[in-house]
């Protein structure tokens, strides 16, 4: 398998469900924005992507969820199994999405948590995407 081939295919398709959601959202989302606004865009961004793929279903990305509400320490933003047969690949797949501000430069991503990431991989998983937003 050709690992670099199959990482830019995730990071293709990723990219391309989330470009349709902002594009369907015109770029603008229903929320405040005043506090803590990293976390309310990536909340609603974590729900989008879960809708966006039960009305557009993928042909690799599919079981879309996001993180469980009202718990502020999930060890994944949204989650999603990914399939590709050319590349004999079939695994559950954790991400994070990062909303960022030029002039913010302390951010703590979810996954950078050594050990939820040392667990996920010993439930024998190993791929991990971030999403940033500026």
């Amino acid at each position: 398998m050709d690992e670099q081939k199959l990482e830019l295919l995730i990071k293709k398709d990723i990219e391309s469900i989330f470009n349709n959601i902002l594009k369907e959202h015109n770029y603008i989302f229903p929320i405040s924005a005043k506090s803590r606004s990293g976390a309310e865009i990536s909340d609603y961004l974590e729900d989008s992507f879960v809708e966006y793929l039960s009305r557009n279903p993928h042909n690799r990305v599919y079981n879309p969820k996001s993180a469980p509400k009202g718990a502020t320490k999930n060890p994944f933003d949204f989650c999603f199994n990914y399939k590709n047969e050319n590349f004999g690949f079939d695994d559950l797949i954790w991400g994070d999405i990062k909303a960022t501000k030029k002039s913010y430069e302390d951010s703590n991503p979810d996954l950078g948590t050594p050990e939820k990431i040392i667990k996920f991989i010993m439930d024998g998983h190993f791929c991990l995407i971030f999403v940033f937003f500026e």
